[in-house]
């Protein structure tokens, strides 16, 4: 015996669908997630101007069949202040309340610890569902919250219509349906070569040619250099272009101090040389100094306090580390003039 299909209507008219009846239509089209291609896609960053806020960008999400949306601009969150002693880990989420039937950007404060751990998630069957966007780790007597604070914890809406609906880019996902690429699960053992084969469109860059991994190779070892002059000591150090160099070519106009670097994300590595002629020209990189944000200092082994001075033709490399929020030294070569 054939089973019956259960139309959904409500009790007071003929074909009248509830909203909690339409959310179930649409839950079983497209799962919980973002909406990819959709303003920024709810990313969260540090807010502008830098501060214990957060920003949620433009974006859309699927929530138990609900759509919510942040569309005229970034909304900015309040982060707790730090604790004094402890860090601890917040989290951005939407909520939705099916019975006040709102869905809302909040944080969830965590609890300061020696190693936190980030609130759990609300998640009630037909009552509050939480879901997560980012972790935001808050360093023990921070000021502000910078890039390298946040981890990504988007999940993107998953379902029959997904890539076909919700992309609105003029590129595609690689899936395979469209004759422009092939798809990601035949690939297997194969190169850069074989899966960009054939000429096609990747969104705005038009038709693209071949990609070789040498070619990615070199995009990835070869970086910019930028030359500011270094005029005056600096505490919380971001000259023009610093955000996307590998190499600070420094120039000082005498001896210069330095007692941190505007921080940036997780592993990221510069190397600090010193251009100078002079004598008298050196670049002192001063470890745990108070003049500059905790988030942007330096630091060496075993917290040392102190002066790792740069000789003009010296240099020396640094990583930030996001967990411990520091530009950690981690080499010091000097190179010397040939007569």
């Amino acid at each position: 015996m054939s089973q019956r299909a259960r139309f959904f209507d409500s009790s007071g008219g003929d074909r009248i669908y509830t909203s909690d009846a339409w959310a179930q239509v649409v839950e079983a089209i497209m799962g919980d997630g973002v909406a990819k291609g959709r303003g920024d896609e709810l990313s969260v960053g540090e807010s502008s101007p830098q501060g214990m806020s957060v920003d949620v960008e433009t974006g859309s999400m699927f929530i138990q069949g609900r759509l919510f949306e942040v569309h005229s601009g970034a909304e900015t969150l309040a982060i707790d202040s730090s604790d004094p002693t402890n860090p601890r880990i917040d989290r951005v989420v939407v909520r939705l309340d099916p019975t006040a039937r709102t869905a809302e950007l909040d944080v969830l404060t965590g609890t300061p610890a020696g190693s936190p751990s980030a609130p759990s998630l609300t998640q009630t069957p037909g009552g509050t569902w939480e879901i997560a966007l980012a972790q935001v780790a808050v360093a023990a007597l921070a000021g502000g919250i910078v890039n390298a604070n946040v981890t990504d914890e988007r999940s993107f809406a998953s379902g029959s219509a997904t890539d076909k609906v919700l992309d609105t880019s003029t590129g595609h996902d690689h899936d395979g349906s469209d004759s422009k690429g092939v798809a990601h699960s035949a690939t297997t053992g194969k190169t850069a070569d074989d899966h960009h084969a054939q000429s096609h469109t990747h969104g705005s860059a038009g038709d693209g040619t071949a990609l070789s991994p040498a070619t990615l190779t070199a995009a990835k070892l070869i970086g910019s250099v930028c030359s500011p002059s270094v005029t005056a000591n600096q505490n919380n150090y971001n000259p023009s272009g610093f955000s996307t160099c590998t190499i600070l070519r420094l120039v000082p106009t005498a001896d210069r101090n330095i007692t941190g670097f505007a921080a940036q994300e997780h592993g990221r590595i510069i190397f600090v040389y010193n251009a100078a002629t002079g004598p008298s020209q050196s670049i002192n990189l001063k470890t745990e100094s108070t003049s500059s944000t905790a988030a942007n200092r330096i630091t060496m082994e075993q917290d040392l306090v102190g002066t790792l001075t740069i000789s003009p033709r010296s240099g020396a490399y640094m990583v930030y580390d996001g967990t411990l929020q520091r530009w950690l030294l981690t080499g010091y070569n000097i190179f010397n003039a040939v007569p």
